[in-house]
């Protein structure tokens, strides 16, 4: 048996008893598993979010007393949502509905019908085939539309029914079959799918940014980034007409986000891109734009990190610009970072020295040891500090 086929066995065994502990929450609400957890189950790959599915309405207190410590609360009551936790899990529990959409790619004017919906009305709401599957309590597949079971096989990405309407229930649907292709190992979404993405391209320009972007850096992060964003720009999902760009480094970086928007960025630019950054902290957009504008410039990081005296950027900044660069930094025996001191923050406030002045006494402390003024050592550095009543 190849490592291959041991971890897949592995990731299954993990994911039946993931789910094998919600089965007495699912005979209670006499629901099923449905979703992402049943594809991925289906395809060994590991679970991480648990949604369940019924018929029958459940209120949170009636959840309470069945299962206390749930914590069981409305997240979405126009959507029949319940959210609770469950064996340390996070479940989304969603009563069968109906909608019904009174402006394109407008879902708060969504008309929500939770009234005698079957499962399998609720199945041909829902945005692709591979993800209208049920697992019931035995874990057995339920395929209500009998199309979803032989699409996962074949590792196809199709929209239910039309695809031009699902698309206009939810434009976001567009971004979510790239991601899927991205995250997917050998899945290529159908060619009717492609057309309807294309067909409606100008859709996207509805979403907000927090949603633009948080699906977006879902394929960012995939392993197939590179691909997935050339394939959203082929569909005409970005308005950036350059093709001239190179994303063949991407997919080698590590799975960090900042890492690979800097990348991203460099190569095709931030204010041409129209990639939605809206989703992102102001620290975070600052380290983004900092890398990647010095990325192509002759740096010398080793002389960069080693010279204190210069007015060199933050550590994480350095060590993101090697990773990025590829050019490992070979520091001497002597320390050049914050974080390398023999005492943090949480020593500084047991000796007094107040919470805004901390990043100021560490720094102060690090020319210290560089300059040989004082040796890292806790004790000290401490003492040092307590002679300064003036940082208390």
């Amino acid at each position: 048996m190849t490592t291959l086929e041991e971890r897949s066995l592995k990731t299954r065994e993990l994911n039946k008893q993931k789910l094998k502990k919600v089965i007495p929450l699912v005979k209670v609400i006499n629901g099923y598993f449905v979703g992402g957890c049943v594809r991925d189950y289906i395809i060994n790959k590991e679970i991480e979010d648990i949604d369940l599915v019924t018929e029958h309405s459940f209120s949170a207190d009636s959840l309470n007393k069945a299962f206390p410590n749930s914590c069981p609360k409305e997240c979405g009551a126009l959507f029949g949502v319940l959210k609770m936790n469950y064996e340390n899990m996070s479940i989304d529990i969603a009563k069968t509905r109906d909608d019904h959409y009174a402006t394109i790619g407008k879902r708060r004017d969504c008309a929500v019908n939770l009234n005698n919906i079957s499962l399998k009305e609720d199945m041909q709401r829902r945005d692709f085939t591979m993800n209208s599957l049920l697992l019931d309590e035995d874990l057995e597949v339920v395929d209500l539309l009998k199309v979803g079971l032989n699409d996962l096989k074949e590792k196809r990405i199709r929209f239910i029914g039309e695809g031009e309407r699902r698309i206009e229930e939810d434009p976001l649907r567009s971004i979510r079959a790239i991601r899927f292709y991205s995250q997917l190992d050998e899945f290529q979404i159908e060619e009717a799918t492609l057309k309807a993405i294309y067909d409606k391209r100008d859709l996207v320009k509805l979403l907000s940014k927090e949603r633009w972007g948080m699906e977006f850096e879902k394929i960012l992060l995939s392993n197939k980034a590179c691909e997935g964003i050339c394939l959203i720009m082929e569909l005409g999902l970005l308005e950036y007409n350059d093709t001239s760009f190179k994303l063949e480094g991407l997919d080698s970086l590590p799975k960090n986000s900042i890492l690979r928007y800097a990348y991203l960025f460099y190569c095709i630019g931030l204010s041409k891109s129209g990639v939605e950054v809206g989703h992102l902290s102001k620290s975070d957009l600052y380290s983004i734009k900092w890398l990647s504008s010095n990325f192509n410039k002759s740096i010398d990081l080793n002389a960069w990190a080693n010279d204190f005296k210069s007015r060199i950027p933050c550590e994480k900044h350095i060590k993101l610009l090697s990773i990025l660069k590829k050019e490992p930094i070979v520091l001497g025996e002597d320390i050049y970072f914050i974080n390398e001191l023999a005492i943090n923050g949480y020593d500084l406030l047991g000796v007094g020295v107040n919470e805004k002045q901390i990043g100021f006494v560490l720094r102060i402390l690090l020319n210290c040891v560089k300059s040989g003024k004082l040796i890292n050592k806790k004790n000290q550095l401490l003492d040092y500090v307590k002679e300064r009543k003036i940082w208390r």
